[in-house]
């Protein structure tokens, strides 16, 4: 499998460890100018949006299948991963996302907040994603 993620930089051979659980992950996203999408017959934007969510769930699968790969690259690499303890992880966890939000809310404040919402768990729909 070819790799378009973390190890494809190399990281792997000058890493020695990484710290479990992971953050900033990319999700898949599709941005379109709303000028040009009214612009668009509703028809066409209906097909699109529905590609768009095909396309972000096979984008979301893919990176789950190049994580794992990736995983084994830096482990035959030698690279050792280093679990934290439950609620260790989950405090590292919430610093780290609370202080990213604040970056965002305050570059952008408009904006900052109402990405949050729209990206928070419970924006979306039950069932989403398998594991939901």
């Amino acid at each position: 499998m070819a790799s378009n993620g973390y190890d494809k930089l190399g990281t792997s051979r000058v890493t020695k460890y990484q710290i479990i659980p992971g953050f900033y992950r990319v999700e898949p996203w599709t941005a379109i100018n709303l000028n040009k999408w009214n612009a668009i017959p509703k028809e066409a934007q209906r097909v699109i949006e529905e590609i768009m969510e095909d396309m972000e769930y096979i984008a979301t699968m893919r990176a789950i299948q190049v994580a794992k790969y990736e995983d084994e690259v830096r482990r035959k690499a030698g690279m050792q991963f280093v679990e934290m303890q439950p609620s260790e992880a989950e405090r590292f966890l919430k610093i780290i996302y609370e202080e990213t939000w604040k970056a965002i809310v305050q570059e952008s404040p408009e904006y900052g907040l109402r990405l949050r919402q729209l990206t928070s768990k419970k924006a979306l729909p039950k069932g989403a994603f398998p594991w939901m």
